[in-house]
């Protein structure tokens, strides 16, 4: 260890007290106070529980264990801790970034809801300089660094957003022209629509040998494998009529708009065979007439975005029922057609997706930076603000 540090657990350093309890119906939105709890900022109130400068860390929640460097009046929920005692001196700024580093998510406790708790943290260690002028220095050196990567990181977001709606703008240009022999059918007329079944939640379990697409696999534009919830092997012949197979497309049939966009996606040579659950819907184009990629385009449109929205029941929660998906108006033609759509829009995707990819992976880049920066910080190597910072 660096000579000048000091390698103590943190229930000797610091005393954790938790906030106190505040429902969000019981907040004032309209106050000008800031509300803390588990996962950071819950809210606004119109009265404080602290003030000046303190930190918060999160105690419930799935963002537990997050701390945050707090100045001024605001609101501390029972599901925070704030830092009521300090048995070091400790420059606040450079306890926030010590705590995040060790990441104190990992000593929660992982039930319903994960819970970091007094005795799970007062055993972890702290290494950090007795001396508050270099702690001082450290945080001066980081907020620099910490910086110009925010900045960096904010112009690489900017791109990536701009490479998607790009795409998404080439997208509606394409299915908003249309030509001689073009035609409008139903869904219902071009494709095979599959309601999913409703199986009950005692069939479920991890380790079984059946995949279900439930509506949690269906993102926008993206299908996310979840194979904790599995059915009997028995069950694929039973109800072979809502299985589906690679590159069928699937809807959420329940909350079917989000804020990103639509949410549709196509069924991975992983879940080739899996059973369909209620709430979702598998749209099977008939091959004779209907490219599939053409119409997984087309729904990925603004065209059906808008169908969508002017459909849904949004009552609770926008719902699309199986009559207005089978009654969507798809622009169709030949296939010959359709493929050369299709071909277009396939460029398109391979030129966006090396511009994601590469925005992407700068965003890797300046994460690892920063991870790099902070190992080197508590380890007492960092003296000056690197030059590589300029991502």
């Amino acid at each position: 260890m660096k000579e000048g540090w000091e390698k103590v657990e943190l229930g000797k350093c610091i005393k954790l007290k938790s906030g106190e309890g505040l429902t969000a119906k019981k907040m004032n939105s309209e106050g000008s106070i800031p509300v803390y709890g588990g996962n950071g900022l819950a809210g606004m109130h119109d009265i404080h529980n602290v003030e000046g400068e303190n930190i918060v860390i999160g105690r419930v929640g799935a963002l537990c264990g997050n701390a945050r460097f707090v100045q001024g009046k605001a609101w501390v929920t029972d599901n925070a801790f704030k830092v009521t005692e300090f048995y070091y001196s400790f420059d606040l700024k450079f306890l926030v970034y010590l705590l995040n580093h060790i990441d104190l998510r990992k000593y929660a406790r992982q039930s319903a809801q994960p819970v970091v708790s007094n005795s799970s943290l007062k055993n972890v260690e702290l290494s950090f300089p007795k001396s508050l002028s270099e702690q001082q220095q450290i945080v001066s050196i980081l907020d620099k660094a910490f910086a110009a990567l925010d900045a960096a990181r904010a112009k690489v977001e900017r791109n990536l957003a701009n490479a998607r709606e790009l795409f998404q703008s080439k997208l509606n240009e394409v299915f908003s022209q249309r030509g001689p022999g073009w035609e409008e059918r139903k869904l219902g007329e071009v494709a095979k629509i599959i309601n999913g079944y409703s199986f009950k939640s005692k069939d479920f379990a991890p380790g079984q040998s059946t995949k279900v697409v439930k509506i949690t696999n269906v993102g926008v534009k993206e299908f996310v494998e979840d194979e904790q919830n599995t059915l009997p092997e028995s069950f694929r012949k039973t109800y072979k009529s809502v299985s589906v197979h690679e590159g069928d497309l699937v809807v959420a049939l329940t909350r079917t708009i989000i804020s990103s966009g639509l949410k549709v996606a196509r069924v991975p040579e992983s879940y080739d065979k899996a059973l369909l659950n209620q709430r979702v819907a598998a749209v099977v184009p008939a091959r004779e007439v209907m490219d599939s990629e053409y119409l997984y385009f087309y729904i990925c449109s603004s065209q059906v975005y808008d169908y969508v929205l002017d459909n849904v029941n949004t009552l609770m929660q926008p719902n699309l029922s199986i009559k207005d998906l089978k009654n969507m108006p798809v622009p169709f033609s030949n296939l010959k057609s359709q493929h050369k759509i299709k071909s277009q829009l396939l460029g398109i995707v391979n030129a966006t997706d090396e511009l994601i990819d590469k925005y992407e992976e700068k965003i890797r880049n300046i994460e690892e930076l920063k991870n790099a920066l902070l190992q080197k910080a508590f380890a007492g190597e960092l003296t000056h603000t690197p030059q590589e910072v300029s991502v």
